[in-house]
């Protein structure tokens, strides 16, 4: 059995979670690829496509779809969730995994996998450096697996050290054939936790993109209703803060379809939770940290929550908010948006998030769609709420609700930073994701510095009066933690990820 060497960093990760494929069989044409689910460099440009490896006929199906997964080489606390199946027949078929090493070298691949009984025995193995002109073996320690019988998920672990134009490469392809039962029409291999991993090869990887603040509610001025109503009768809620328009950023629940007279339900605010600083942003007025989320309460069955959101001048758009729910609240949030104004509606590659009973961070990234981008008056992302849905408890909360891009055209910088809370100054943490310890690197005095855990609770703090921090992580559980670097009363706050 291969070892899983948990040394090197993390450079992309396919996880599946969210992942759903082709549900039967059609043309290679119809299979979408599937982009990263994390990435430190960009999960735009790491993708895996299942593709033919030569013409085939018109007549020739195939697919992809999920099924139940593992935690086997799990990073980043990811539950078991789902897997990426990928059906027979797929002799005429390869999965390739376009994935750039910029700033790395010893590159590693490592996934999880599982074959059904009829799925296809034998894994080839090969790759590209200049994006698939060139196919070669040279430098993999690990040129193919035959599968066998496995009835549970087995780490393989392929090793591509031999070669050095792999490293520092923009273009690098690691590509798998598929050998012995490829020909039928049943059957499958299982892929889970997929890691491309390395270690820092002096030339350090570009930084993500400076997101500016486009949109943001703290819902501390919000009151709402204080009983259930009329759809009809329910109030938009105006941005707190927007760099383009409060009166045109806006939160609607609205009905999703027709709703009989006494059909009655209500929003409000609530205090008292961990969600007073939790996604927090200040903006350039001062907003405060306050400590009301917003309600929306059941029965929701028939209700969607609908955010209006100019982004004019931005692109590369991205929605994140903190949420939890009761014991009878809704638990899961099903998300599309429309680039229309609400004629037509697209789902997201995550299409739907579990919401837990402790506040919990949700990200959306809608870099992938263009017509999203520089789009005035029409891009509206939706939610809608699951089961349990109780017809006069329970309810779902949303706090800090922020609306990210970056610049679209020069000298448009009305937005600020969302990680600059009310500071003025810059912190970098290096490594991250990281292990035993990370480095907190400013360009002001850092007075005092806190680690929090996902819910607000200090795990640890320190007082160094300096510049830069060497922070211990390796009591820590692995998870997402959010770093607080402090210059008096001042503060900027950035996540961090311990593996």
């Amino acid at each position: 059995m291969q070892t899983i060497n948990a040394q090197q960093k993390l450079i992309h990760y396919w996880h599946f979670n969210n992942f759903i494929g082709l549900a039967a069989p059609g043309s290679p044409s119809l299979i979408v690829p599937k982009k990263a689910d994390w990435s430190v460099l960009d999960t735009n440009k790491a993708f895996i496509s299942y593709i033919p490896s030569y013409k085939v006929s018109a007549k020739y199906l195939t697919y992809w779809d999920a099924v139940a997964g593992d935690t086997v080489n799990a990073r980043m606390s990811e539950p078991a969730g789902n897997a990426l199946r990928v059906r027979n027949p797929s002799d005429s078929m390869e999965l390739r995994f376009n994935m750039p090493t910029t700033g790395f070298k010893n590159i590693t691949f490592k996934f999880a996998l599982q074959r059904s009984g009829s799925g296809q025995i034998k894994e080839l193995f090969d790759y590209s450096t200049d994006g698939g002109t060139t196919w070669a073996t040279k430098g993999l320690s690990v040129g193919f697996d035959s599968i066998g019988s496995l009835a549970t998920y087995f780490p393989i672990v392929v090793g591509i050290y031999n070669d050095a134009s792999v490293n520092n490469n923009p273009n690098f392809i690691f590509r798998i054939k598929f050998q012995g039962n490829a020909n039928q029409a049943n059957g499958n291999n299982r892929f889970d936790n997929v890691t491309l991993e390395g270690d820092p090869s002096g030339t350090p990887p570009p930084p993500p993109p400076a997101h500016l603040l486009i949109h943001y509610w703290d819902f501390n001025n919000y009151k709402g209703l204080s009983a259930a109503v009329s759809p009809s009768l329910i109030k938009p809620i105006n941005a707190s803060w927007s760099s383009i328009d409060t009166n045109k950023a806006q939160i609607l629940y609205v009905p999703s379809k027709i709703v009989s007279a006494k059909y009655l339900t209500y929003m409000d605010v609530i205090a008292g939770e961990a969600s007073d600083t939790f996604n927090w942003v200040k903006g350039p007025k001062g907003t405060a940290a306050g400590n009301n989320e917003l309600r929306v309460r059941n029965p929701s069955d028939s209700m969607e929550l609908r955010f209006m959101l100019p982004t004019t001048k931005y692109k590369n758009i991205v929605v994140t908010y903190g949420t939890v729910r009761t014991t009878s609240g809704p638990g899961r949030q099903y998300y599309d948006y429309s680039t229309d104004g609400g004629s037509t509606w697209k789902t997201l590659a995550t299409k739907s998030d579990s919401i837990l009973p402790v506040f919990s961070p949700v990200m959306l990234d809608f870099s992938g769609d263009t017509t999203v981008n520089n789009n005035p008056s029409n891009f509206i992302f939706r939610v809608k709420l699951g089961v349990p849905n109780a017809p006069t408890n329970g309810n779902d909360r949303f706090d800090n609700i922020t609306v990210t891009g970056d610049t679209d055209k020069a000298g448009h910088t009305s937005g600020i930073e969302p990680v600059n809370n009310n500071i003025t100054g810059k912190v970098m943490i290096y490594p991250n994701p990281a292990n035993t310890f990370t480095n907190i690197a400013a360009d002001f005095t850092i007075t005092n510095i806190e680690l929090t855990d996902m819910v607000g609770r200090v795990v640890t703090a320190q007082m160094p009066a300096a510049k830069n921090v060497k922070l211990d992580l390796g009591n820590l559980k692995t998870g997402i933690y959010f770093v607080k670097a402090y210059n008096g009363n001042d503060f900027i706050i950035k996540k961090i990820v311990k593996e």
